[in-house]
């Protein structure tokens, strides 16, 4: 799948799964950034009952830390 450059993806595996990314520059780790998966203004329905729940969710500690999308639009506000 092609996801263009500064477009917001995010997705669910439902089986064990291998995920690589092909980026069109070096990592920065200092501008990587994004907005939580559960923001209530975006209000994603996932699909969790397919993985048997929340509680079967596997998640970085970085994506649990990121931010909401109101903080993100505040934060950079180029848009």
């Amino acid at each position: 799948m092609y996801v263009p450059q500064y477009f917001g993806h995010g997705y669910l595996v439902l089986e064990d799964s291998i995920v690589s990314y092909k980026c069109s520059e070096v990592f920065n780790g200092e501008g990587d950034t994004g907005i939580m998966w559960n923001d209530p203004d975006i209000n994603i329905q996932w699909p969790l009952e397919l993985i048997g729940g929340i509680e079967n969710l596997i998640i970085s500690e970085k994506d649990l830390n990121l931010q909401s999308f109101k903080e993100y639009i505040s934060n950079y506000d180029k848009f």
